[in-house]
């Protein structure tokens, strides 16, 4: 699934993004719904957004 993602950016290296992007939703969702770390496993998920949408969205577009 990672390698469709990438293959849409056309960039060489598309899958680090990609898999950086993914590392760090898999690393929020662990943290806050296995881990259940405080505040991040009761923060409103708006704000969770707020904050990591930029981040990722840099992985995919960022120079």
């Amino acid at each position: 699934m990672l390698r469709r993602v990438a293959a849409q950016l056309h960039l060489p290296d598309a899958e680090l993004r990609v898999e950086l992007a993914a590392a760090q939703l898999v690393g929020c969702a662990m943290l806050r719904y296995v881990i259940k770390v405080e505040p991040l496993a009761s923060v409103d998920p708006e704000q969770i957004v707020a904050r990591l949408a930029p981040v990722v969205q840099g992985h995919l577009t960022g120079p």
